[in-house]
C-alpha cells in the first residue's frame, strides 16, 4: 500500500480568492446604478458602497467601507440586523427581505426596505451579502 499526502490548503484559498475576486468585478458593474446597494462580508462589514447608497445616506464610499452595517442601525434594530446577517449566512438558498431603519449622515432615522442575497462559492459557504436598499 503507497500512500500519498499532499497539502491543497494553497489551492483552495486561490479559488476562493478568485471567486471574491469575481464577484467583486460583477458587482463594480452595478455599483453606478441609482439604487442603493451594498456588498457586506459574513460578519456585516461594508465591502463596497455605490451611488445610490451615497445619495440616499448621505456618505461616501470611502467613509463606509470596512464599517459595519449594525453601526448605520439605530436601536433596537442593531440586533435584529446583526441575526437577519448570521442567518442569511446559515441559510442563503433564497433572497430575504427585511424591514428596518438606517440612520443617515445627518443622524436621521430612515425607514429601509433591505432585499437581500447571499454571494456564496461553489461548496455554499457564504463569500458576501449584496443588500438593495430603499425607503419604505
Amino acid at each position: 500500500i503507497a500512500l500519498t499526502e499532499r497539502d491543497i490548503s494553497a489551492h483552495i484559498t486561490a479559488v476562493k480568492n478568485d471567486c471574491v475576486s469575481c464577484l467583486q468585478r460583477i458587482a463594480s458593474l452595478v455599483m453606478d446604478t441609482e439604487e442603493a446597494l451594498l456588498l457586506l462580508d459574513p460578519q456585516g462589514k461594508i465591502t463596497a458602497w455605490n451611488k445610490g447608497a451615497e445619495n440616499l445616506y448621505g456618505w461616501s464610499k470611502q467613509e463606509m467601507i470596512s464599517v459595519n452595517i449594525a453601526d448605520l442601525t439605530p436601536e433596537p434594530g442593531k440586533t435584529q440586523i446583526s441575526r437577519f446577517i448570521a442567518e442569511l449566512t446559515l441559510d442563503h438558498s433564497s433572497p430575504q427581505t427585511l424591514l428596518t431603519q438606517r440612520l443617515t449622515k445627518d443622524n436621521q432615522k430612515l425607514a429601509v426596505k433591505i432585499n437581500a442575497s447571499v454571494l456564496g462559492d461553489h461548496a455554499g459557504e457564504a463569500l458576501l451579502i449584496a443588500f438593495s436598499e430603499q425607503r419604505h
